[in-house]
């Protein structure tokens, strides 16, 4: 990584701004901090994060749905979360679901959140999945200073 000063909500913005024309059956939303969110990352690497976690929420939906991204402080850490409506992860696949090489998609390559995964590991940070009543919440927490 090469670590310099980025705005976490401005990353949120950039990317969901880069699907809503595309995608406009899907009803995008971005929770961030009206001001700057401060942090010291390799913007090209968490925006590669963010756009893996996307890519796998806007399959997931197969159609219309919700995409949320957010970011917030989280402890001492500052918490950047993308969530979709879909059907969710089965449960027998939520262990393996950052593996290399694993995928629930016909054709997945299954890197998406291994990459995600290393992103976040190469901050001091880690990728995390969290099931939803209705959908997925994956994410990365990092520290603010890279």
């Amino acid at each position: 990584p090469v670590f310099g000063p980025c705005d976490a909500g401005e990353l949120l913005r950039q990317v969901a701004g880069m699907y809503g024309p595309v995608r406009k059956d899907v009803a995008w939303a971005v929770d961030a901090p009206e001001g700057p969110v401060p942090a010291r990352w390799d913007a090209d690497m968490v925006k590669r994060a963010l756009i893996n976690f996307v890519d796998n929420a806007v399959g997931a939906l197969a159609g219309a749905g919700r995409i949320r991204l957010a970011a917030e402080a989280e402890g001492e850490q500052i918490r950047l979360s993308v969530e979709d409506d879909a059907p969710g992860v089965p449960e027998a696949d939520r262990e393996r679901l950052f593996e290399p090489y694993f995928s629930t998609k016909r054709k997945g390559t299954g890197l998406g959140l291994a990459i995600a995964r290393r992103i976040a590991e190469d901050h001091g940070g880690e990728a995390f999945f969290e099931p939803l009543p209705r959908g997925s919440r994956f994410g990365l927490r990092l520290p603010p200073g890279g």
